[in-house]
Parts: structure tokens; sequence; C-alpha cells
């Protein structure tokens, strides 16, 4: 005999499992935060390579410069 609590319970339980609409946002909710921190440390990892690349750049053009003057 099962009490009328548990099959409410039970009820709904396998009303909620079988529901698959919001499946897409749960799943999506959970792989975001991996995917963005991947893509944004894909942008300042080149932002840096870049900034990296403009200051040699200078430097190799003010020592450029510094022997022109001598």
């Amino acid at each position: 005999m099962q009490l009328p609590i548990l099959h409410r319970v039970s009820k709904r339980l396998r009303a909620v499992t079988s529901d698959r609409r919001a499946s897409t946002a749960v799943e999506f909710g959970l792989a975001a935060p991996a995917i963005f921190l991947f893509m944004f440390g894909i942008i300042e990892t080149g932002y840096a390579l870049w900034m990296q690349n403009a200051l040699d750049y200078s430097v190799a053009a003010d020592c450029a410069l510094r022997q022109l003057a001598r």
C-alpha cells in the first residue's frame, strides 16, 4: 500500500522528469560560463600579443632612430 503523499510526490517527479521543454536552457546555463571564459581568454591573449608586438615595434623604431642620429 502506498501512502497518498508518496503517490502524489512520485506522480509529480514523473511529470517533471518527462518534461523536456527547459532542458536546452539548463544545458546552455551549464555550458555558457566555460564557453565565455574560453572566448574571452582567446580575445585577451590576442590583445596581449598585439600589445607586445606594438611595444616591440616602437622600441625597435626608437633604437633605429637613435642609431641614425649618431
